[in-house]
């Protein structure tokens, strides 16, 4: 694991693969807090063992909805920096 951690091209691969997945959980948690939906259309009318009508359950739960897009929020930026990096990384397992 040391000789990983002393090539520069890991940790380059590294930081942008932090940078990448932080930055997407915050673009995605923005629709979230600011209480939008995840698609455009309702998944009401779709089956219900569809993602898309799951997606509607959680939207219609409110105050969930906005609870996972703070979790995902502050996951993301702990996710971007270095000394915290590893704690975004948990909060993002569940």
């Amino acid at each position: 694991m040391d000789k990983i951690k002393k090539k520069l091209w890991a940790q380059i691969f590294i930081i942008y693969t932090r940078y990448l997945i932080g930055g997407a959980f915050v673009f995605a948690s923005l629709v979230k807090v600011m209480g939008g939906r995840f698609t455009a259309e309702s998944g009401a009318s779709n089956p219900i063992d569809s993602a898309w009508h799951f997606f509607e359950t959680l939207y219609a739960s409110g105050l969930y909805w906005k609870f996972i897009g703070v979790a995902q929020l502050v996951s993301g930026f702990l996710l971007m920096t270095q000394r915290y990096s590893k704690l975004g990384a948990l909060v993002n397992l569940p």
